[in-house]
C-alpha cells in the first residue's frame, strides 16, 4: 500500500493494518476493514464436514453394494420442490442416509439392514418459556424413529416466516424420552440463548434407525 500524506490523507490506495482507503465523495478516506467471521454455534461446521464425508463414502464401498444400494434407491420416491416425484442414484441414497445416521450418532448401515419404513410422528405445538426453562413439544407421539432432530432460526419478528433450508439443526435428541426442561436445557448448551418476548421458528424432523426422515414439521413460538 501507498500513502501521501499532508495535514489529510490526499492520495492513497490499498490496505495496510486492517484498514482500507475508499473514496468518499471525491476525498479519500481511512476506514477499518469489516472482519469475516464464522460460528461454531447450531452445528453449522460439523454438517459441513458431514455432508463432504457421506458423500466419499460411496467409493469406498464395494461395487456388489453399490449395485445393492442402487437398486434399493430405485425403489423409493422422493418428491422435489416443485411437487414432483424423483429417484436418487444410488450415491446419493447413500449419502442422504449417511447424514440422517450421523446427525443421530448412528454409523452408517449396509443395504441388507435397510428397512424402507419412513417414520412419523404428531405434534400440536411447540411453546417456549424462560421463565420456567421449558422447551415443551406438546402432544408429541411417533412411530418407526430412532431419534429426532430439532432446527430452530430466530426471527427478526414476529410475522416473518422461513423454509426449511433456512433453519439450522441444533440439537439430536429424543422427545419422548425426555423433559420438556431437559429439552430447554440442551438447547442452551448447544448455544440457544432463549429471552422473553423472541419469536422462534422451530423444525423437527423423525429419523428412522435406518436413515429416513419424515417431512420437516415447522411451528412458531413466541419465548415467554
Amino acid at each position: 500500500m501507498k500513502l501521501l500524506f499532508g495535514s489529510i490523507i490526499v492520495k492513497g490506495a490499498g490496505r495496510i493494518n486492517g484498514h482500507v482507503v475508499r473514496n468518499y465523495r471525491g476525498m479519500p478516506l481511512l476506514t477499518r476493514l469489516a472482519l469475516p467471521t464464522r460460528t461454531n454455534i447450531f452445528n453449522a461446521n460439523p454438517q459441513l464436514n458431514i455432508a463432504t464425508t457421506a458423500f466419499k463414502f460411496w467409493s469406498g464401498i464395494d461395487l456388489e453394494e453399490q449395485i445393492l444400494w442402487s437398486d434399493i434407491a430405485a425403489q423409493i420416491p422422493f418428491t422435489d420442490r416443485w411437487g414432483n416425484t424423483k429417484y436418487l442414484s444410488g450415491r446419493d441414497f447413500v449419502s442422504y442416509l449417511y447424514i440422517n445416521l450421523q446427525n443421530i450418532g448412528k454409523n452408517m448401515i449396509r443395504a441388507s439392514e435397510f428397512n424402507n419404513t419412513f417414520p412419523d410422528f404428531f405434534t400440536s405445538e411447540v411453546t417456549i418459556s424462560a421463565t420456567g426453562t421449558e422447551f415443551n413439544v406438546a402432544d408429541f407421539s411417533v412411530n418407526d424413529s430412532e431419534r429426532q432432530l430439532i432446527f430452530l432460526k430466530l426471527g427478526i419478528n414476529k410475522t416473518r416466516t422461513y423454509t426449511e433450508k433456512q433453519l439450522k439443526l441444533v440439537l439430536k435428541t429424543d422427545i419422548e424420552n425426555v423433559s420438556s426442561t431437559t429439552l430447554y436445557q440442551d438447547l442452551e448448551n448447544e448455544g440457544v440463548i432463549f429471552q422473553e418476548g423472541q419469536t422462534w421458528t422451530i423444525g423437527i424432523k423423525a429419523i428412522s434407525n435406518s436413515g429416513l426422515a419424515s417431512p420437516m414439521q415447522i411451528f412458531k413460538a413466541k419465548v415467554t
